[in-house]
């Protein structure tokens, strides 16, 4: 129970959980170094223990660890409200006495409740388990229904990123913060099917052993971004889900440069500036392609990187780090011309580079700059689009902010980075496209068709190439969760709030 009306003490409770996660570094880093590390698989030893312990409380807090992988523990392994500063403003909005313990929940260690990690749910109310997707701003939603549900409400909760062996959980020990898969419709499917996550989750263990096929299984998806109606309405025809609820934010993408590139040229930020065949040419001298830092070393260096020069301190030392497009030590990230961007040979087909999304995200950047006769293009190693993936697309706007090199990027707000590079030299600057009207909406490029092996299905309809404007967020929660939650068996007095309290949950786009 709470003081005053329930919706003031939720505000309250909201702000609190939204100052913890918003200024902490932890969260917006994933992990903190307390060690020099080389590589993923080699840690040097330039240091005592309690060295690296008294780095991660400097920075952290005193609940933080050096652990041997060389990070930082988690801080808040043991709950978020625990570790807010205004204590007195927590027990106060949730009438409590002594401080916040989460409810453990199925991805715990086995030792969390005997270690005080965490506690049962004194009620014993089911485990729900949400879709994480994979970009940030969907995970700081999560972390926040995570937070109110297992802290406040006593309900344990899980997290789904859809492929074995990553996690986002905002509890877990070394900060995990990996990026899986988006729009996992089949997790809702399975917990309709199952309705129990725990159940998959003991299959997903047993095949573990023999390489067998992970199954994820979800009861809700937060942050559904529009393009995706084909999917949502099969899923709630079938009684999967219900009618697909206003997260409460709104959210918008476009094309985005750097304000230095901006600053350049201001001509760059709008579709008149930049279409047709007169501007081909300065297009391909100003967007030139991203580097990977393997590839720079293998076909750029001029010794191959055995010797530092000013854009890579070393060849990579893994193959996680060949495929890297900037690293914060020791590789700034590399811009280069290509034959894509020679216009003395290629004459009429030489284009400047764009970053485009992977496929399974909602993108109309082919069909906009080919109806638009915009003579960019996006090469990335993502098949069907030619895109990105959201780690490397963050790392590329970084390698330009280094190298102050020019980059042209389909992004979307709310983000973290957007917010993290506001008021920057490289703070995100939209590029302003034609506006949008019902009719192009009706033309757009089916999501499905976007990454088709067929070109002209790809580009679509000239109508269609409009720029976008902003549209509710939604969420989708599955019918699952009320059955879990409200089962008839069980006295109306002990059903779980999990239900109510996700379909009730909003979040504005500035608060995100």
């Amino acid at each position: 129970s709470f003081t005053g009306s329930p919706m003031h003490a939720y505000a309250q409770l909201l702000l609190l959980i939204l100052a913890i996660t918003s200024t902490t570094n932890i969260m917006v880093e994933a992990r903190f170094r307390c060690s020099k590390r080389v590589s993923a698989s080699y840690l040097e030893p330039t240091q005592r223990k309690e060295d690296g312990d008294l780095i991660c409380q400097e920075v952290l807090g005193e609940t933080s660890i050096c652990l041997p992988t060389g990070f930082c523990s988690n801080p808040y392994h043991r709950g978020c409200l625990a570790r807010a500063k205004s204590q007195t403003w927590v027990q106060r909005v949730l009438q409590r006495s002594t401080p916040v313990l989460r409810t453990c929940h199925s991805e715990d260690p086995p030792e969390a409740q005997a270690r005080g990690y965490c506690r049962p749910s004194a009620l014993e109310y089911q485990e729900i388990r949400i879709a994480s997707q994979n970009w940030e701003s969907a995970f700081f939603t999560t972390w926040i229904l995570q937070i109110l549900l297992g802290e406040v409400l006593n309900v344990p909760v899980s997290i789904e990123t859809g492929e074995r062996g990553k996690s986002v959980d905002f509890y877990h020990l070394d900060t995990a913060m990996d990026y899986g898969a988006a729009y996992d419709y089949k997790s809702l499917e399975r917990g309709y099917e199952v309705k129990d996550c725990r159940n998959i989750q003991l299959l997903n263990q047993q095949s573990a052993q023999n390489s067998g096929e992970y199954l994820s299984c979800s009861h809700a998806i937060l942050e559904v971004w529009t393009g995706n109606t084909a999917w949502i309405r099969d899923l709630q025809l079938r009684g999967i889900i219900e009618a697909a609820g206003d997260l409460g934010a709104l959210g918008y993408q476009t094309w985005f440069v750097p304000r230095f590139t901006a600053l350049r040229d201001p001509t760059l930020v709008t579709h008149f500036g930049i279409a047709g065949e007169e501007n081909r040419a300065r297009l391909a001298a100003n967007f030139l392609r991203p580097t990977t830092w393997g590839h720079y070393c293998e076909h750029i260096a001029v010794d191959g990187c055995n010797q530092a020069d000013a854009v890579a301190q070393r060849k990579p030392a893994s193959s996680s780090e060949e495929e890297l497009y900037f690293h914060p030590d020791f590789y700034t990230g590399h811009f280069r011309n290509t034959t894509q961007n020679d216009c003395g040979i290629f004459h009429n087909n030489c284009t400047g580079h764009i970053v485009d999304y992977p496929c399974g995200w909602t993108s109309f950047v082919a069909q906009q700059t080919y109806h638009l006769d915009i003579a960019l293009e996006s090469n990335g190693p993502e098949p069907g689009s030619n895109g990105y993936s959201y780690s490397s697309m963050v790392q590329i706007w970084a390698a330009a902010n280094a190298t102050k090199s020019n980059v042209m990027m389909q992004w979307w707000r709310p983000d973290a980075l957007f917010d993290e590079y506001l008021g920057t030299d490289a703070e995100f600057i939209g590029v302003h496209l034609p506006a949008t009207t019902q009719d192009c909406k009706e033309h757009r490029v089916d999501p499905l068709d976007r990454c088709s092996p067929d070109w002209a299905t790809r580009v679509g309809d000239p109508r269609g190439s409009c720029g976008e404007s902003p549209y509710p967020l939604a969420k989708l929660v599955g019918t699952a969760i009320k059955e879990l939650s409200e089962n008839p068996a069980v006295p109306p007095a002990l059903h779980s709030p999990a239900y109510r309290t996700i379909q009730k949950f909003q979040i504005s786009d500035l608060q995100m």
